[in-house]
């Protein structure tokens, strides 16, 4: 569902950089050079590092979104992000995967690195004999689930805000809930693990 025009027109210029930033993370696009000048130091998914920056990345658009929304005359939207894995979604996701990915975000919270978390809820992975590790990618899975679903019964109430486009992603109000709910784990990372919570910026997306 696109976002409230008030707070829609701010978004998709503040966050139009989202998409980019996810294609020059994919390996085939590791000689774009276009995309290399314009994120050059952003770690590719097969790269170290790369789950954690995931976390972190969303983490600042999440800050910058509340910023927006603070900051939007007159606005009456209200930033809700998920407690849980809403029902409609763990139906079509399949009773197996979606207790496979609670016990997966539990193990690691609690024995993982803020790197594996991220590439866990990232994508699905596989391990060393390409077997796929079950439960990974709820954040893909929701993107594509969450798309295809609005295309069959909304298509004209996510105009520029499809989820399973990433460039237009950040328009719709479910890619915000989700990424609050993913945003809420990776907190409960760092206080398993002793890291100090980043509290919202007081500035604006542009820096000014």
């Amino acid at each position: 569902m696109r976002l409230p025009d008030d707070i829609y027109n701010s978004v998709r210029v503040a966050f139009a950089h989202h998409g980019g930033w996810h294609a020059v993370r994919k390996p085939e696009n590791k000689n774009n050079e276009v995309l290399k000048a314009l994120f050059p130091d952003v770690k590719r998914t097969d790269e170290p590092g790369s789950g954690e920056e995931f976390l972190r990345f969303h983490r600042e658009m999440i800050q910058k979104f509340k910023w927006v929304i603070a900051n939007t005359p007159g606005t009456t939207y209200v930033f809700a992000p998920w407690k849980q894995l809403p029902d409609n979604l763990a139906v079509s996701l399949g009773a197996d995967f979606v207790s496979a990915m609670h016990a997966g975000v539990a193990r690691l919270i609690e024995e993982g690195t803020a790197d594996d978390l991220g590439h866990f809820l990232e994508a699905r992975q596989v391990d060393a004999q390409n077997n796929e590790l079950p439960g990974s990618g709820i954040h893909n899975q929701c993107h594509r689930s969450i798309g295809l679903a609005e295309a069959g019964v909304a298509p004209a109430l996510t105009a520029g805000a499809k989820m399973n486009d990433l460039f237009e992603a950040p328009n719709n109000a479910h890619f915000w809930e989700l990424h609050g709910w993913l945003d809420d784990i990776f907190a409960a990372w760092q206080k398993a693990h002793g890291e100090t919570l980043q509290s919202p910026i007081p500035v604006s997306p542009c820096g000014c």
